[in-house]
């Protein structure tokens, strides 16, 4: 067995590798998206997915209720973070270049948490709509809690 004979073995066992890998993430893809797609949020404002590039991240997906942020995330370990939005102080959009071409951007949300001062919802579509829906959430809740004063 020549030296042609091994490099040829170890392509062939790359690319079967590769093409095990993206089965596997296609197929959590899929199994995760199905479930995420059946669950029911009660005062759902806005849901989306996290997209890299062109494609899209279906196990990390963020809501906005009536009352709060939910950022749910994970493949294998699924996790929630949750942040009111009576805590908000300021939200910006950012977006660069690529994220410009294809209508993405992260949308930056500065709270007074004391655990999470900032919350980035990332690659997310039409960030500028997104960001309108959260300031006008943001704004409804703070009328319906006048107890609350922004610093």
């Amino acid at each position: 067995m020549g030296f042609r004979d091994i490099l040829w073995i170890v392509i062939i066992v790359t690319i079967i590798f590769v093409l095990v890998i993206i089965g596997l993430n296609v197929l959590m893809m899929f199994l995760n998206s199905r479930r995420l797609k059946k669950e029911v949020i009660p005062d759902e404002v806005w849901s989306g997915i996290m997209h890299k590039g062109l494609i899209p991240v279906p196990w990390h997906k963020y809501v906005i209720t009536q009352d709060k942020i939910l950022e749910k995330s994970g493949l294998f370990v699924m996790r929630e973070k949750e942040t009111f939005l009576y805590l908000v102080v300021d939200i910006t959009e950012t977006e660069n270049i690529f994220q410009r071409m294809i209508n993405t951007g992260n949308i930056i949300v500065s709270t007074r948490d004391e655990n999470e001062k900032e919350l980035i919802l990332r690659g997310i579509k039409d960030p500028l709509v997104v960001k309108n829906i959260l300031s006008n959430a943001v704004r409804r809740e703070r009328k319906t809690r006048p107890e609350v004063v922004v610093r």
